[in-house]
């Protein structure tokens, strides 16, 4: 084989390798915007149910709604870098790291979501935990 005939070759094979990772990577940005738009409709819906419950004195139904529109907000942002973790504090650790720390969302915000998180663990598993008006209130605002 010449030389020039290996450099077409080369050339061609570099074209279609381009042309496949293209391909591959519109399609990973196409579905990280669905799977982040799904989440974010998730989200809302979870805040709207959690509207709902607050006004139907259901604080405790309240607050782990209130917490999961959080949630599903916060995993929305991280679809949109294909970033998904099977533990709630890990996906907070590493929205927190990434985007709070960075000052991408702000600090305020970071303190907010982890409030919300101990709020939600203590209302659904500790027995005897109390959810008030005053909290689910203040579970609420952060995910406003």
């Amino acid at each position: 084989m010449k030389r020039r005939d290996l450099e077409d070759l080369f050339e061609e094979a570099n074209m279609a390798f381009i042309r496949k990772n293209t391909t591959l990577f519109e399609t990973q940005v196409s579905e990280r915007t669905d799977i982040a738009k799904h989440r974010l409709q998730v989200a809302k819906e979870d805040l709207k149910d959690a509207n709902i419950l607050l006004e139907s004195n259901s604080y405790r139904g309240a607050n782990n709604r209130a917490y999961y529109a959080i949630f599903h907000a916060v995993s929305a942002v991280l679809a949109t870098e294909g970033v998904a973790f099977k533990k709630h504090k890990d996906t907070l650790a590493y929205f927190n790291k990434n985007y709070v720390a960075t000052e991408v969302f702000p600090r305020e915000l970071g303190r907010k979501i982890v409030k919300a998180e101990e709020i939600r663990h203590e209302s659904d598993y500790d027995t005897f935990y109390i959810v008030s008006k005053e909290v689910m209130t203040r579970c609420k605002n952060a995910s406003s």
